[in-house]
């Protein structure tokens, strides 16, 4: 899928985003007051809709896909969106059913296509050791959950229906693998959530794939960039 293209066609109306996923989604207290990547989206969308756009979150704490079917009518196709950023795989993979995943998943999907939405997924993220700052192997039952293989269903499926996915997934892997892991625990608020910075680093790396710049108003990159024009 052409997301850029896509988006450009709706650039002559107002727009209705909706972001559709769990607690990593949802507007709570792990980012300590911080905006989320929904809130920071938001922020600046106003760049490539002139008309503006409307963000409703639906995102709910501890949800997985058996739940976000039953809501899929009320928290998002009811708003008839042209937008739907879907976030999931988190708490699905502690179900250990990948298979099953897949069908949710799939006929999530199709649901929304079928409303005349924009998809775009995204991946979770790896579990930091907030110890060490590492990769942290998360157990379930005494079971090692294997979240690479949810991954890997979300890119699949996301393949198979010509649905744009961002991958966060293996941003956040190349990093835990850099010489930089030990500081990994700084963009978390326990080893699933990330904190403030943590949903900054998801919108710097949503942002590129919508056309965004990376930087916000609140960063005052006027002044930043144009230091040497207040010199005395």
């Amino acid at each position: 899928m052409d997301l850029k293209k896509a988006l450009e066609n709706l650039k002559e109306k107002h727009v209705t985003l909706v972001a559709f996923g769990d607690s990593i989604t949802e507007n709570n207290h792990w980012t300590m007051g911080m905006q989320n990547w929904v809130q920071l989206l938001e922020s600046n969308l106003y760049n490539i809709f002139p008309k503006r756009a409307t963000v409703i979150n639906s995102g709910r704490s501890g949800d997985s896909l058996p739940h976000c079917l039953e809501r899929l009518e009320q928290d998002v196709l009811r708003f008839q969106p042209d937008i739907v950023i879907v976030s999931f795989g988190t708490n699905d993979c502690a179900n250990e059913d990948p298979e099953g995943f897949r069908t949710m998943y799939r006929d999530m999907l199709k649901q929304i296509l079928a409303a005349g939405a924009i998809v775009v997924t995204r991946t979770p993220t790896p579990w930091i050791n907030m110890e060490k700052g590492g990769e942290l192997t998360h157990r379930h039952n005494g079971k090692v959950i294997d979240l690479e293989r949810y991954v890997a269903v979300i890119k699949e499926v996301s393949a198979e229906l010509d649905v744009y996915c961002i991958d966060h997934y293996a941003s956040w892997k190349k990093s835990l693998e850099s010489k930089y892991r030990g500081e990994m625990m700084m963009l978390m608020g326990n080893a699933i959530h990330p904190n403030g910075n943590g949903h900054r680093r998801y919108y710097y790396e949503i942002a590129p794939h919508f056309g965004l710049p990376p930087f916000l108003q609140k960063d005052f990159e006027h002044l930043l960039w144009r230091e040497d024009e207040y010199k005395v």
